[in-house]
């Protein structure tokens, strides 16, 4: 990142993706900041050696929880396309699902294929940190075998019954 970045790197507000990396971790319920500090949580804490138990608890929040919303349901969509290795039109097939399901954008049209990015920020996000997606310049992002494994761990997780 050194060398791709420009300036000192010297506090969050002038490196993106260092915000980016810690507002995801808190998302996942891993950090949480307090006083001005930011602490690993008891979670994150519990998580820290143990790899395998960090996979599954990030594929659970992943797949997020049961409120109806088009940005969860688009993320669990987007998923599912992963999950299926038809990223090719991952996209237009979260769209018109969406609008199957009669989810519109702020002015009552259907959400757009255009319009998916910002919609599933939230777990591409998470993917690209973890380097299971990755831009390829001109070419949009080519999507890694580890984000397929993640997917697939995500909606297993979605699916498996609650004690």
């Amino acid at each position: 990142m050194a060398t791709d970045w420009i300036g000192k790197g010297n506090r969050e507000d002038l490196t993106p993706p260092v915000r980016h990396l810690r507002e995801t971790a808190q998302r996942m319920g891993l950090l949480r900041k307090q006083k001005g500090k930011l602490l690993t949580t008891a979670k994150g804490r519990s998580l820290r050696d143990n790899p395998v138990a960090l996979w599954w608890h990030v594929a659970a929040r992943l797949s997020g929880g049961a409120t109806r919303s088009p940005d969860r349901e688009a993320g669990l969509l987007y998923l599912l396309a992963l999950a299926a290795s038809t990223t090719d039109r991952a996209y237009d097939f979260v769209a018109e699902t969406l609008a199957a399901l009669g989810w519109r954008d702020s002015e009552h049209r259907p959400i757009s294929a255009a319009d998916i990015g910002w919609v599933t920020g939230h777990v591409t996000e998470v993917l690209e940190l973890l380097g299971g997606l990755r831009r390829v310049r001109g070419r949009g992002r080519r999507v890694e075998p580890g984000a397929v494994l993640l997917a697939r761990a995500a909606l297993r997780v979605r699916q498996a019954p609650r004690s």
